[in-house]
């Protein structure tokens, strides 16, 4: 285990590599012992990477889009037409991927080749942002940012088109989403206060049409926001934003209990993390840290 570059965002690949996007710097593989830096980026931040098998994609700002076939050996590089930072992208093995500008969601069906522009809110008199997506077969859902009316969580079946909000929060964020099995789990927020908390609801009531029935997770220390979920053989891990003291805190959570658990600290915000069982990459604004349990 041990700290290195402060860093945007974090994913694993199938064979067991990390990769990970350094602040500014630019993305590394993890082989053997090693961060091997694959892809120069010194002006902007790639603020999300998630990976199917080898294939891995990674968003950031003003609309940049990279893609890599060969488990981040090589890179390819494109832009959407938004100036906006995008915070979120989800994929799947099928070749599905999904991710979003302020108001807009950028869909593919062909691994990222070609996109399709969809406005899912275009509805509403007052549109709120989106800040995460996370897939589940055929429907997509969708964090938003803090919105006075609208905010809080969406679901949109990609097929029908049909949009639904399932659950309504009007001071936080969803800052990110993960599917484990038949929950869906968000991490919710905002940068003031001591909102931060972990919810999570079956499945089944929210592709449904009953009422869902949310339920929340307990900390036994208050947090502003939780900003990400990484979920690997039952083991559970969530990152908060950075507290009055520059320290982010890295928890695990059990969802049976409904517990939230800090376990150790990042030095800023926790911006990403991503685990194999209990070992974690945790990708922190001003540090990183990987994480081994000591075998004895």
């Amino acid at each position: 285990m041990g700290t290195f570059l402060g860093a945007t965002s974090v994913t694993k690949l199938s064979n067991g590599a990390f990769i990970i996007a350094a602040d500014h710097e630019g993305i590394f593989v993890k082989r053997k012992d090693e961060w091997v830096k694959t892809l120069d980026l010194t002006k902007e931040r790639i603020l999300d990477l998630k990976s199917t098998d080898q294939t891995v994609y990674g968003v950031g700002d003003n609309g940049l889009f990279i893609k890599s076939t060969n488990g981040g050996v090589t890179w390819t590089m494109k832009r959407f037409h938004t100036q906006c930072s995008m915070w979120s992208v989800c994929c799947n093995d099928a070749g599905l991927v999904v991710t979003h500008s302020d108001k807009s969601l950028f869909l593919s069906r062909n691994f990222g080749e070609s996109w399709q522009r969809i406005e899912p809110f275009s509805f509403c008199k007052y549109p709120p942002a989106i800040r995460s997506v996370c897939l589940h077969e055929d429907q997509l859902f969708i964090g938003t940012k803090i919105h006075f009316s609208n905010g809080g969580i969406w679901r949109l079946h990609l097929k029908t088109g049909e949009i639904r909000k399932i659950r309504k929060e009007k001071n936080s964020m969803i800052a990110s989403m993960e599917v484990n099995e038949d929950t869906l789990l968000a991490a919710c927020g905002s940068c003031r206060g001591k909102s931060g908390k972990i919810i999570f609801c079956e499945l089944s009531q929210l592709i449904g049409k009953e009422i869902p029935t949310w339920k929340t997770c307990i900390s036994e220390k208050s947090e502003a926001c939780y900003l990400d979920l990484s979920w690997s053989d039952n083991v559970l891990y969530t990152t908060s934003a950075k507290n009055k003291h520059g320290i982010g805190t890295i928890s695990r959570v059990f969802l049976n209990e409904k517990r939230v658990v800090p376990f150790g600290e990042v030095k800023g915000h926790g911006w990403r993390i991503v685990n194999r069982e209990e070992e974690y990459v945790v990708a922190g604004l001003y540090e990183s840290y990987h994480y081994k349990k000591l075998l004895h």
